[in-house]
């Protein structure tokens, strides 16, 4: 616990990349490639040296690899930051920061941006909500190793 604290406090490659490698070792795979995925985000442009900072993201790359193959990713397509999107009544979406995108992951159009959101196998209600509008529900039935994808664009 006292990593996850130092995280929320504090992002950071060092303690988002241990993060996952605690959580893959307990099984928590949505947590897990969250915090891969962060890791990466997160990565110092410049390492000390390139073959470090190469060792390090190949590191982060197969630890995500690895949790991907036990989670459904949600790939949410936004337009603007005035949106929330929550998952089965938990809010998933921060504003946005730039960030590494593996190969194996879609690219939107560069006026938006995307999350992405690990899920445990199994049915999950996403909602999208917008300052003074009425939100938008959807259901998704996700399975392993899928990728799903859904607009957050305002009607």
């Amino acid at each position: 616990m006292k990593l996850l604290e130092l995280y929320r406090w504090k992002p950071s490659y060092d303690v988002a990349s241990k993060l996952s490698e605690v959580e893959a070792d307990l099984k928590l795979y949505p947590p897990a490639a969250a915090h891969a995925r962060e890791a990466l985000d997160l990565q110092p442009v410049e390492e000390p040296s390139a073959e470090a900072g190469r060792a390090a993201k190949d590191a982060t790359d197969a630890k995500l690899a690895q949790a991907k193959e036990h989670v459904a990713m949600l790939a949410i397509r936004m337009s603007g930051l005035d949106v929330e999107v929550a998952v089965d009544d938990r809010v998933q979406i921060a504003p946005p920061r730039p960030r590494y995108i593996p190969k194996d992951e879609p690219v939107f159009d560069k006026l938006s941006w995307q999350r992405f959101i690990y899920l445990e196998p199994g049915q999950h209600t996403v909602e999208f909500r917008w300052k003074g509008r009425e939100p938008r529900r959807d259901v998704l039935h996700a399975e392993v190793a899928k990728t799903y994808e859904l607009s957050a664009i305002p009607p």
